[in-house]
């Protein structure tokens, strides 16, 4: 999550621990992934973020054997306002 300043003000897996795990998923042609999360509106030291916009960047990170995929096609960004 990026601020107006493009600073970033938070990041979900910040003081997460991960195991590495590989699992296979087979989408067709324009099959799309859903993903849903929850913010509770505090930057990464629990502080509530100021009234602004900010800018949500998410990146799935894929390794794919039978064609190559450009990581564009797997980054969205989303721009938000949010009012405290």
């Amino acid at each position: 999550m990026y601020n107006e300043q493009n600073k970033e003000v938070y990041r979900w897996s910040n003081n997460k621990a991960f195991t590495a795990a590989l699992s296979k998923l087979d989408l067709k042609k324009d099959e799309k992934l859903s993903y849903t999360e929850v913010w509770n509106l505090q930057d990464d030291q629990g502080k509530p973020v100021p009234s602004g916009n900010y800018t949500i960047s998410l990146q799935i990170l894929v390794n794919s054997e039978s064609q190559t995929i450009h990581k564009d096609d797997l980054t969205n960004q989303l721009k938000i306002q949010i009012n405290q």
